[in-house]
């Protein structure tokens, strides 16, 4: 079971590997964590102890809600994760705890009753300041037991919430104090009870939810997350908050860690000579994507092979390592190539049924592209070529080579053939092997003619 869980500095990774082994402990939840999570893996849980709120964007309602519509339970408690799960329970998300009690009755309703200060991870987020909900809890229970009066925990309780929270401590609280004389009798009997009890409720309950995630884990499988009170809409800001999470590529093993998102490569494209191409690109991508989900043709898994083939062919990927290697470059996972083959494809059929509308755009988009003139200058010089042998069709003995030597000649120049020539000539919109070959032995007879007589047949 893949149990996620954010944390620091409520508990210590061992802390919670001494709970629940099986756990993936990451750091405090930011804004982009949830989504990130959900788009990269399959959790079969997400816990949420503690998060980022200050100089950092916090995890976002819409996230959690994101998760929860994709069927992956969130369970929430101590700090963040109370917050958030006192706001989102009735969609689903589960808290757990006497914080996330007090949030979701309406009793506590500000954020900085679990707001700390902490050092940064290589400190494990020791944390530098003490929790208000701390400090009130503490104080309730040293009421219980008779060490203080009410009003005095009231007075206490007045002194610290009014106290900026990253200057709250035990030792800030009993200095404002000391000298009152109200507190005679009452300072050192707290001072004592709070050095031997040390009381953490924002511990006790992230130990609390994760006791009862062990209890879950130890099923064979999750039960299934309730289901949300609505449907998850999209919006302008969830599509933005996609593009500033998602990432497309991690150079972990080359700088530390470093991620590249989606939003950061559209803005370098914005000013990149090539950005244009690559949007339009893509904005053909997503329609054959849209024509493709809208049809949802089935695919045989043969159909799906053989256009594999093809696109490690055209990419001169031989062998199985090579594939690898050149996806590990691209960053390409798994589920990513599958949706490249299933483009490919995709525009496969579209050439196939709508051949002749295709072949009249062509040299609108090559004027588009600006590479007109230099094509029709190839294709004139073909022609010419032609002329000049005083025929139509060029043969194998033109060209002084052998139907083996030809094919060779093509497979190192072009691309490797897989399977059957007729098959293979008709893939590429041939309407015969014959024309195939004509076509080859053309590019030949240009590729190998003297300087003087190629003249500028070469593409540039």
């Amino acid at each position: 079971m893949k149990l996620f869980v954010f944390v620091g500095p409520t508990l210590s990774p061992e802390e919670i590997a001494r709970v629940v082994p099986s756990a993936i402990v990451l750091p405090p939840v930011e804004r982009g964590d949830v989504l990130r999570l959900v788009l990269d893996f399959e959790p079969s849980a997400i816990a949420i102890i503690d998060g980022f709120f200050n100089n950092v964007p916090a995890v976002t309602h819409k996230e959690i809600l994101f998760a929860l519509s994709r069927g992956f339970p969130v369970f929430g408690a101590s700090s963040m994760g109370a917050l958030r799960a006192a706001e989102l329970w009735q969609f689903g998300m589960e808290g757990v705890g006497v914080i996330f009690t007090l949030y979701r009755d309406g009793i506590w309703e500000a954020d900085d009753e679990v707001a700390v200060t902490h050092g940064p991870a290589e400190s494990g987020y020791r944390a530098s300041s003490v929790a208000l909900a701390n400090i009130r809890l503490g104080l309730e229970k040293a009421t219980k037991k008779g060490i203080i009066t009410s009003e005095a925990e009231k007075r206490l309780v007045t002194i610290a919430k009014s106290t900026f929270y990253a200057d709250r401590s035990w030792e800030h609280l009993f200095g404002q104090v000391k000298d009152d004389p109200a507190f005679v009798n009452e300072l050192e009997p707290l001072r004592a009870f709070i050095a031997f009890e040390r009381p953490d409720a924002k511990r006790d309950d992230a130990l609390e939810m994760l006791s009862h995630l062990r209890e879950l884990c130890d099923l064979t499988e999750l039960p299934d997350a309730p289901e949300m009170a609505l449907d998850f809409e999209p919006s302008i800001f969830w599509d933005q908050l996609m593009a500033e999470s998602r990432r497309v590529a991690s150079f972990s093993s080359l700088s530390g860690g470093l991620d590249v998102t989606e939003s950061e490569m559209e803005r370098h494209f914005r000013l990149a000579p090539y950005g244009p191409d690559v949007q339009r690109g893509a904005a053909l991508l997503y329609l054959l994507m849209m024509r493709d989900h809208l049809r949802q043709r089935p695919v045989s898994e043969e159909e799906f092979r053989r256009s594999i083939r093809r696109f490690r062919r055209q990419r001169r990927l031989l062998t199985s390592e090579d594939s690898q290697a050149w996806c590990e470059l691209q960053n390409l996972s798994e589920p990513e190539f599958e949706l490249l083959i299933r483009l490919e494809m995709a525009l496969d059929a579209v050439l196939a049924e709508h051949p002749t509308a295709v072949r009249a755009l062509i040299p609108l988009e090559l004027k588009r592209r600006g590479d007109f003139g230099a094509a029709a200058r190839v294709v004139a010089e073909k022609k010419l070529l032609l002329e000049q042998s005083g025929t139509t069709s060029l043969t194998l003995d033109d060209i002084g080579l052998t139907f083996a030597e030809l094919m060779t000649w093509y497979q190192n120049t072009f691309e490797s053939i897989d399977g059957p020539i007729d098959s293979y000539a008709a893939s590429l919109g041939f309407t015969s092997t014959r024309q195939f070959l004509s076509e080859v032995m053309l590019e030949y007879r240009g590729a190998n003619q003297s300087d003087r007589e190629k003249g500028s047949f070469d593409e540039t």
